[in-house]
């Protein structure tokens, strides 16, 4: 029966590429190389169709087989049915911890509603995680995309001290902002106050890409927007020659701009394609949220208030919430809005690969005049360049802004 998978041979008897033709040019942030261990027919379908989409991806019905292949090839993950061929699958979850190849790495579990063994190997740390059947798509690739990121996260402890605080302190902000539903206390204040000095001394090094490579495949897109438009803020802030006091306030600024978005519905906020009208409108009520929840708290200074509430407002007076015009935006909004920008076209979203920095300046140099100031956007192109945020390339080869 042809399954509509392009399907290639390996050496180990019950093992093949499968690659849903349908999703071959799905754009990601990263194409894991991921193994799957399923003698489940359905499971097996059901997988390939979901985690295709991911990377590449290769299947096995055979629990020696995995374990074999583990030892020769360095894979991002390994997903396991309770059902495999010639070994229990809880059993190659086990064994796949005492190779070195892969004693670390994310292991996702796939088994019946309320089976115990499952619970126990997440509780022992055996799998990092277990999704049950029936599989439903949306729940596993949310599943798989957690347990990258904490793997990832992982991963930030072994940096040195300087990314390593950065990323960290920057993380259990986002998560302490989030979890308490926007509030912003004096202990948050705190939080972000180190968060910032950490990113700026980063950027004075000129080490922001080393943040942003770690930063690649976190699949928290809110946490990693807001900790990139704070970085981008501090190399800018320094290319101005702003004083110390001034960059890390714009740091700030970054990290909480859009702290209004914990009362954006999570299916929006994380819906993996793009908005609908009506989903678009009610995205575009997150600054007024920000702005709502930073006055509220009592200890956030009202310039950090005015760009969460004013950072996507333009200079003709398009922009929302207000509609703003000119002189009528603060300084740190309108520097704030350049880097927001540049954020987002580089960012990679589920629904499209993110524009290499040289496309995405050419874009930001049609907005310049209407949406953006056009000298600071011309500062902020250089300072990206000779900083060596983005990789410095000939002046013929250059955008024209």
């Amino acid at each position: 029966m042809k399954l509509g998978f392009r399907e290639a041979e390996l050496e180990c008897s019950g093992n093949r590429s499968l690659r849903p033709e349908s999703q071959q040019e799905r754009p990601v942030s990263t194409m894991y190389e991921i193994l799957l261990a399923s003698a489940h027919t359905e499971d097996q379908l059901a997988l390939s169709e979901v985690l295709a989409g991911l990377g590449h991806l290769t299947v096995v019905s055979d629990g020696w087989a995995c374990l074999s292949l583990l030892q020769t090839k360095p894979y991002g993950a390994l997903i396991i049915s309770d059902r495999v061929d010639c070994l229990d699958g809880y059993d190659v979850a086990s064994f796949a911890r005492d190779i070195p190849e892969s004693r670390s790495i994310p292991i996702l579990m796939v088994a019946d509603e309320n089976d115990q063994r499952a619970v126990t190997s997440v509780r022992d740390g055996t799998v990092g995680a277990v999704a049950t059947r029936p599989i439903n798509s949306a729940r596993v690739v949310s599943q798989f995309m957690e347990l990258m990121s904490h793997h990832l996260e992982r991963y930030w402890e072994t940096l040195e001290d300087g990314p390593r605080l950065a990323l960290t302190k920057g993380k259990a902000l986002h998560d302490a902002v989030f979890r308490n539903g926007g509030a912003v206390t004096p202990e948050t204040m705190t939080m972000v106050r180190d968060a910032s000095s950490a990113i700026a001394d980063i950027a004075a090094n000129r080490r922001i890409p080393e943040l942003l490579r770690a930063l690649k495949d976190h699949d928290d897109y809110t946490f990693v927007h807001s900790f990139k438009v704070g970085a981008f803020l501090s190399v800018f802030a320094q290319g101005l020659g702003m004083r110390r006091s001034d960059t890390l306030r714009l740091a700030q600024a970054g990290l909480l701009h859009d702290v209004g978005k914990v009362r954006t519905p999570l299916p929006i906020l994380n819906k993996p394609s793009r908005l609908t009208d009506r989903e678009w409108t009610i995205m575009r009520q997150h600054p007024e949220q920000s702005g709502c929840l930073l006055r509220m708290s009592g200890c956030v200074e009202d310039d950090l208030v005015l760009v969460g509430e004013r950072h996507h407002e333009k200079l003709d007076g398009t922009g929302y919430p207000f509609g703003l015009k000119g002189g009528q935006i603060d300084s740190p909004s309108v520097l704030t809005a350049i880097a927001d920008v540049y954020s987002a076209l580089t960012d990679h979203r589920p629904y499209r690969s993110g524009m290499a920095p040289e496309k995405a300046f050419v874009v930001m140099a049609n907005m310049a005049g209407n949406h953006l100031e056009p000298g600071l956007l011309r500062t902020f192109i250089d300072v990206m360049r000779s900083e060596g945020v983005v990789p410095d390339i000939p002046a013929t080869s250059r955008s024209a802004v």
